[in-house]
């Protein structure tokens, strides 16, 4: 029997009822995440390069799991950029890097500011240029791990 969790997510369920304490665990891949959301918002098509509709309830999520506005951020980024995409970039595309997708980049902000939402314009900034230097570190961070690894 299989029973859709939600639109992107579906399990086969054990023939017999489960039964005391046993539990049953789905593990998913976060790549295999990226790739089904992706697929739920668009199922025309399947890659991240086009805008992502994000379901409130995946936001949530997503802002329960993480440790810090920052880090909401960064993972939120995560789901809408590949790693291949990212290289040789950052938000501005200042310092001879290329522009990171403004589109997306502009997606990002607004799930950003619904989930932690400011009334003074200025607080906005600031905190969007917290934002915008967490997500430069983390491309930077993803460069130097890869040299580490051609080492």
């Amino acid at each position: 029997m299989t029973t859709d969790v939600n639109p992107v997510f579906s399990f086969n369920l054990p023939k017999q009822p489960l039964q005391g304490n046993q539990i049953l665990t789905v593990t998913i891949n976060t790549n295999d995440l990226r790739d089904c959301m992706a697929t739920a918002a668009h199922p025309e098509i399947c890659d991240s390069s086009e805008v992502l509709d994000i379901h409130m309830d995946t936001l949530v999520n997503l802002e329960s799991r993480a440790c810090s506005e920052t880090n909401f951020a960064v993972q939120l980024f995560k789901i809408f950029f590949k790693d291949e995409e990212i290289t040789n970039k950052n938000i501005s595309g200042a310092k001879g890097k290329e522009l990171l997708d403004p589109v997306r980049i502009e997606k990002i902000k607004q799930y950003f500011f619904q989930i932690y939402p400011c009334l003074e314009e200025e607080d906005k900034k600031k905190k969007w240029s917290k934002v915008c230097d967490a997500i430069n570190n983390y491309i930077r961070g993803q460069k130097r791990a890869k040299r580490k690894q051609t080492k």
